[in-house]
C-alpha cells in the first residue's frame, strides 16, 4: 500500500485507509453465501480466513464489519471522513 501511495501525487489530499475486517464465522458465512450464489469458488473460504491475520499489520482504520450491511459500513466510513 505505502509504494502505491508513494506513486501519487497527493498534495492538499488527506487520505484515510480503512481496513473491512470480519469475524472468521462472520467471514465464512458470507463467502459461502457468496458460493452457492455462484460468484465465488470453495477454496475462497481457506484462503480468505488465512488473509485475515495479514489486516491487523496494516496500518488503516480497522472497521469490524461482522454484523454490518454494505450500506452501513459505508455509512460508518463516511461518518470518520
Amino acid at each position: 500500500m505505502d509504494t502505491i501511495l508513494s506513486r501519487l501525487n497527493l498534495t492538499g489530499t488527506d487520505v484515510k485507509l480503512f481496513s473491512l475486517i470480519a469475524s472468521n464465522e462472520a467471514l465464512r458465512q458470507r463467502l459461502e453465501a457468496d458460493i452457492a450464489a455462484g460468484v465465488r469458488e470453495p477454496e475462497v473460504i481457506e484462503r480468505s480466513l488465512r488473509y485475515q491475520g495479514c489486516y491487523a499489520a496494516q496500518n488503516t482504520e480497522k472497521l469490524d464489519v461482522s454484523a454490518l450491511t454494505a450500506e452501513q459500513a459505508a455509512a460508518v466510513i463516511c461518518g470518520r471522513l
